[in-house]
């Protein structure tokens, strides 16, 4: 009887083991797997950073200490930012060898080589439109778009025609969703490009409002830069904050707010974030603490909407290099 218990048992545990080997739950755990796998979709970062200015003294600093290359101020920001999909931030000056000096006070023409620094540090796209888009008159103005153009560095804000200087740069990401970029300055109202001559977009809220409306048919995402604000202050003013909560109400996702030198103040509004002023990015204000700061703000977009937004300080040191730093 033992024996033929144990034969018993030994046969039941070999119809149990062929059974569930024919069973196909093998299989419908890896159909559930792979579904999972299909549902898990792309994420991508969007860098955005203040100003950025490449001449005076960020020029005497390149060529007495970086030996004449300008990848230089770009050192130590260079490897996060090529971790990136893409890279915004406000170009505060023209890179052109045409037009001539408007004769202000300051006064701001990068050199042609300073492309090398955008180039090594992965720049995607930057905003023409401030107040030293005319700093060498509208003839740089265009030429800097060019420039960049034809490196593959997207621009907005400013242009050689009304509907250059207004259009919206857009980038698409594998998955096929995409994030557009639209620039404005409060500066120069009567700057405005126009059908035939070169100049800035056009501020009025009612011209911003009718482009997002119409961006927002093409990209999931918005961006929008402005130059605005006054320098030096910590908070932002009534104007901004009307500006920036409508543009938000008009269906922006984020603005990018520089300017101010200084950081300003960061608010979440109606589903959309304000950076009121990133302060500076790269620039020769050594006369404070405040103007020797800003900050990078990355949003991660993922199905097509942003489901993250955060920030990193950054230190420039005497050189005028941004670092980041870690922030308690």
């Amino acid at each position: 009887m033992r024996i033929f218990h144990k034969v018993f048992l030994a046969l039941c545990v070999v119809g149990v083991i062929f059974y569930f080997s024919s069973y196909p739950q093998q299989q419908i755990s890896l159909t559930s797997s792979e579904h999972h796998q299909k549902k898990q979709e792309d994420s991508y970062t969007i860098f955005f950073a203040g100003d950025v200015m490449l001449d005076r003294g960020v020029g005497l600093q390149v060529a007495r200490y970086g030996d004449d290359d300008w990848r230089f101020p770009w050192r130590f920001i260079a490897e996060q930012f090529l971790s990136a999909d893409v890279v915004f931030l406000n170009h505060e000056g023209v890179m052109s060898d045409v037009g001539q000096d408007a004769g202000g006070v300051y006064s701001f023409n990068f050199p042609l080589a300073a492309l090398d620094g955008l180039l090594f540090a992965g720049v995607d796209v930057v905003s023409l439109a401030n107040n030293h888009s005319f700093d060498w008159g509208g003839v740089a103005l265009c030429d800097t778009k060019r420039r960049l153009n034809e490196h593959d560095i997207g621009t907005v804000g400013a242009g050689c025609s009304y509907t250059e200087a207004n259009a919206p740069y857009v980038h698409a990401f594998d998955d096929g969703s995409s994030v557009g970029f639209l620039g404005y300055t409060s500066f120069y109202p009567n700057g405005v490009a126009g059908n035939t001559y070169p100049g800035i977009s056009d501020y009025t809220l009612e011209n911003m409002q009718q482009n997002i409306t119409t961006l927002r048919e093409s990209v999931d995402v918005i961006f929008v830069s402005l130059h605005w604000g006054e320098e030096y202050q910590p908070r932002s003013n009534a104007e901004q904050q009307m500006i920036g909560r409508a543009l938000i109400d008009a269906g922006a996702d984020i603005i990018i707010g520089h300017h101010p030198h200084v950081i300003q103040e960061v608010e979440e509004y109606n589903g959309g974030w304000i950076f009121y002023s990133l302060g500076n990015f790269i620039f020769d204000q050594y006369f404070s603490a405040e103007t020797m700061e800003g900050l990078v703000a990355m949003a991660t977009v993922q199905g097509g909407a942003i489901v993250s937004v955060d920030t990193k300080k950054v230190l420039l040191n005497t050189y005028f290099q941004p670092m980041f730093v870690d922030v308690e």
